[in-house]
């Protein structure tokens, strides 16, 4: 009787104990989802935006060649949008991997705007 008892407790904190990890790799799992969605959603965005801001500058190109006085300015300023836009994404790229807590930093494996581009595109047609 008393080997039972002792039985009993020994599987009733086993069980305990394993719930507590089963649920915490769950809760782990679903954090983890969460984050990738969000990280994918922000990368469209910020894809679009991008995008949009490119045809922007092309719009600004367009009304520079009109005008005799801005065109000579103009490869200059090409080179002075390029690299800010550059700036940009790059920022865009560590505020995004900064903002990801640190456990789970590690499965988004880019660091710069074209790796992001590509995690992205893969993700968009796996879940197609």
């Amino acid at each position: 009787m008393e080997m039972n008892f002792y039985h009993s407790i020994f599987w009733f904190l086993t069980g305990i104990v394993s719930y507590r990890i089963a649920s915490r790799l769950f809760g782990l799992v679903l954090s983890i989802n969460l984050f990738t969605d969000t990280v994918l959603a922000i990368l469209g965005m910020v894809r679009y935006v991008d995008k949009n801001m490119g045809s922007m500058l092309e719009a600004k190109y367009d009304i520079m060649r009109e005008d005799e006085a801005l065109k000579k300015n103009l490869d200059q300023r090409r080179i002075v949008d390029r690299a800010l836009l550059d700036g940009w994404r790059q920022l865009t790229i560590d505020g995004i991997k900064k903002s990801c807590p640190r456990s789970i930093r590690s499965i988004y494996r880019f660091n710069t705007w074209n790796e992001a581009m590509l995690f992205l595109d893969k993700h968009l047609t796996k879940g197609k």
